[in-house]
């Protein structure tokens, strides 16, 4: 820093622009390393519950092949009972969409930020 004439200090606005410049470059690197670090311990739990979730898909496919063959049988009209299973199949999806706030939304968010909070306390516990 320089005097001026005042006696005043001359601050070097290039000098303070420039630092100002590489620490929000700085900050958004570290903003981008953090995020980066945080999905990749989010992404091997979210791999896990896809991989589940189909597992289910699976199980259901079938209960719902064995639930619509056994009413076919029982009323001797195995595709009545196929429709009868899509019917009870529909009613569900349908249920399932009104409460999908309740349902989907809400406990996917909280599992996600759980998961993103307890990655969080230990870095700072580190």
């Amino acid at each position: 820093m320089e005097d001026n004439d005042g006696g005043e200090p001359k601050l070097e606005f290039d000098s303070i622009k420039a630092h100002a410049t590489e620490y929000v470059k700085n900050r958004l690197h570290y903003f981008k390393l953090t995020t980066i670090e945080y999905l990749a311990k989010l992404a091997p739990s979210i791999v896990l519950l896809i991989i589940i979730s189909l597992i289910i898909l699976v199980f259901w496919v079938f209960v719902n092949i064995y639930a619509a063959l056994a009413i076919g049988n029982a009323i001797q009209n195995v595709s009545m009972g196929f429709l009868m299973v899509s019917g009870i199949n529909i009613v569900l999806a349908l249920l399932i969409i009104a409460a999908r706030k309740a349902l989907v939304v809400k406990p996917v968010s909280n599992w996600i930020v759980k998961i993103l909070v307890k990655s969080m306390e230990a870095d700072e516990n580190k």
